[in-house]
């Protein structure tokens, strides 16, 4: 540290500079979306939905009241306005990102996404966020492994866990949530009208 500060001012401001693009860098390249085919995803996920991010979860905490004030957030509420795939028990479900770091997505809270997502946590986290548990499935017999939150690990985590019985958690990350400003949310409108035309005739 002795020697940071001993460094000339326009030294430190350049390594201040490096670090913070370094970061960035990190941030843009970290998370590879790999095969971002459309009719593969559909199949893929258990659901595929549009809609609006409308708040964060758990507004009484001060992080993501700050959240909210700057309308962004990670894991929200979010409005459906049309499903592609998926049945659910309302129009409001909550979604909860399961990649971390560089594969975190950050919502504008109002703007319009296409989200594909899964029922269960099926993604393994880092260790010690998550315990793995083997379930069976009941329709094939096959086992699963999901991974559930350890106890007190998340104040988010554990605010949905009382929650949870209310509302469908749509499970995703990055590779999973798409703005209608991004390219490939454009590129999917002629098969996703054609997927929503079928599901209502």
């Amino acid at each position: 540290m002795q020697e940071l500060v001993a460094m000339p001012k326009n030294m430190r401001q350049l390594i201040t500079i490096l670090t913070i693009t370094l970061l960035g860098l990190n941030n843009v390249f970290g998370c590879v979306c790999n095969d971002l085919d459309y009719k593969k995803m559909l199949k893929t996920y258990d659901y595929v939905v549009i809609g609006r991010p409308t708040t964060n979860i758990h507004p009484d905490s001060v992080a993501v009241r700050l959240l909210n004030n700057e309308g962004k957030g990670s894991e929200v509420f979010f409005t459906i306005e049309k499903i592609i795939k998926g049945d659910f028990k309302q129009g409001k479900v909550i979604i909860y990102q399961i990649g971390r770091g560089s594969c975190l997505g950050m919502l504008r809270l109002g703007d319009k996404y296409l989200i594909f997502g899964h029922k269960k946590n099926y993604a393994p986290p880092p260790p010690g966020y998550f315990s793995p548990i083997v379930e069976i499935d009941s329709l094939t017999g096959k086992e699963e492994i999901i991974y559930a939150p350890f106890d007190n690990t998340s104040i988010v985590g554990d605010y949905i866990e009382t929650i949870k019985d209310n509302y469908d958690i749509v499970y995703t990350g990055l590779c999973g949530l798409f703005s209608e400003r991004t390219k490939f949310y454009r590129q999917t409108r002629k098969w996703r009208k054609n997927d929503i035309q079928k599901n209502h005739s």
